[in-house]
């Protein structure tokens, strides 16, 4: 196994690596602003709650009053992945303090196996002797790495040591579970903003109603409207103008069906739209982000620009970006709720269509991961498998095992079989995330495809690569015979080599 080149710095996506800006409309909630500045000397801000209840811009509220330093990172489904939660964390901090953290940046990209404590220990020294404002580091959507072992064996490293200058603040739909913080509770050293302190009271929702839609309401209708949606700000949002008109819709419990809340709340915003904006809000769905370039060649359209700015502008939760360019996301909420309409207005061949568009242009645009994602949704497994086939070698030699994984399970059996070359790197990336049964049967599917064919060469290639596996789950036997049936196999034992 190689090095990780010095191009991987490129798979860096900057949209992840930036704080979204401030809405010139959003409601200042002083009560938590002013919790969060009484706690700033703490290691740790857990803030945690389920979607929609005002997390993120609880905290762009706060950054822009506090004008504190701050790198942010809004954590994907990708970034399970050691090495690319790295390099997004480092790209985040150099956003805020350019030229620094160079020496881990190197580090990550050349361990051949991700080392916690060397990575993060370079981390933090550099940290320390480089950065010398006091700044928040920010991990927006922790919930999507929350199942990573070594992700949280890298945060719980960095809590331990962390530098004076620094708080950690995790922004999760989840409680991080796997995180070691007792120690640091039980120092003082958490603070914490959850569900109940996230909800509006009557006070902030007479505001918010006042800012949306110019009304005044009395202490009986906030309390009732507190009382109707929970606190919840989604379903303020989205609800208020028919909970204002004195309809009772019996609103659902958002902890206990938060999604049947949603898609009824959004179906009234969404069909209040003129016709051109509903197919652009359904169609564009299918993009994690969205830009006007990106959203002209999918939709096949020339007014994105246009477009977007008119979403933007009617609070159709949708988030800019910020950073260069023109690029956004909707709250994934919506999203969820607009896939759904999309399903019903356009048939499965014409919204496969649209990804295959979007996997050319994210092709075109250097990003193949992104292609891949696209090709796999788009129903096409032929071209996803050999889009895979081309980047395979680039993802194991990057460390990215989680992904080779996610793509193995989204391919039918039938492309994989058919690709026996694919499954040794599908099998150790099994081996490495910590799943040994599934490598072995990636291994035993590669070694009877090799076999049929009677390629030697090959089948010698998949008994080194499951030797080991073998070896560490104490299967001594199994090992020596796979060793010597390899050599067995070929004429030139030094060419042979895991993977």
């Amino acid at each position: 196994m190689t090095g990780r080149s010095e191009e991987e710095s490129t798979s860096v996506i900057v949209t992840k690596v930036r704080p979204p800006r401030r809405r010139r409309d959003l409601i200042s909630r002083r009560r938590l602003v002013d919790y969060i500045s009484d706690n700033i000397d703490r290691k740790l801000l857990l803030v945690s709650a389920p979607a929609g209840y005002g997390k993120t811009s609880l905290l762009v509220d706060f950054v822009h009053q506090s004008d504190l330093p701050v790198c942010w990172y809004r954590i994907d489904a990708a970034d399970g992945d050691p090495a690319v939660f790295m390099e997004h964390l480092l790209a985040s901090i150099r956003q805020t303090y350019p030229g620094t953290c160079e020496r881990t940046s190197a580090v990550v990209r050349s361990e051949e196996t991700f080392d916690v404590e060397t990575v993060v220990g370079s981390l933090v020294n550099e940290i320390d002797q480089q950065i010398h404002d006091f700044f928040l580091l920010v991990l927006d959507d922790y919930q999507n790495v929350d199942d990573s072992i070594t992700v949280n064996r890298a945060v719980d490293t960095l809590l331990l040591h962390l530098p004076v200058n620094v708080q950690l603040v995790i922004v999760s739909r989840t409680l991080p579970t796997k995180l070691t913080l007792t120690r640091l509770a039980g120092q003082g050293q958490v603070a914490g903003v959850g569900q109940e302190q996230l909800r509006f009271t009557p006070r902030e929702i007479h505001d918010l109603v006042q800012r949306l839609h110019g009304k005044q309401l009395s202490e009986m209708e906030c309390e009732r409207l507190a009382r109707e949606s929970e606190g919840w700000i989604t379903a303020l949002v989205l609800g208020s103008e028919r909970l204002l008109g004195g309809i009772r819709i019996g609103l659902a419990r958002p902890a206990a069906d938060k999604v049947r809340l949603f898609d009824f709340l959004a179906k009234e915003v969404y069909d209040a739209q003129p016709d051109d904006v509903r197919a652009f809000l359904a169609q564009s769905a299918v993009l994690d982000e969205l830009s006007p370039d990106l959203c002209d060649r999918v939709l096949d359209r020339n007014d994105s620009a246009d477009m977007l700015t008119w979403i933007e502008e009617h609070n159709l939760f949708v988030t800019r970006v910020e950073g260069v360019g023109a690029w956004y996301r909707y709250h994934q909420l919506f999203r969820d709720f607009l896939l759904e309409r999309l399903a019903d207005l356009m048939s499965p061949d014409a919204i496969a269509l649209l990804h295959k568009r979007a996997a050319r242009w994210y092709d075109e645009a250097g990003q193949p991961i992104v292609a891949v994602h696209h090709l796999l949704a788009s129903g096409d497994a032929t071209r996803a498998a050999a889009r895979i086939d081309a980047e395979i070698a680039n993802m194991h030699a990057q460390g990215r095992w989680q992904t080779i994984v996610r793509w193995a399970e989204a391919l039918p059996d039938s492309e994989l079989r058919s690709r026996p070359k694919l499954l040794v790197h599908v099998g150790m990336a099994h081996w490495y995330v910590g799943n040994p049964a599934s490598a072995l049967a990636a291994f035993e599917t590669a070694l009877r495809a090799y076999r049929s064919a009677g390629d030697s060469e090959g089948e010698a290639t998949v008994l080194v690569s499951r030797s080991p596996v073998w070896r560490i789950t104490g299967q001594l036997d199994s090992a020596i015979a796979d060793s010597r049936r390899a050599l067995s196999l070929t004429d030139d034992p030094s060419g042979l080599t895991a993977g």
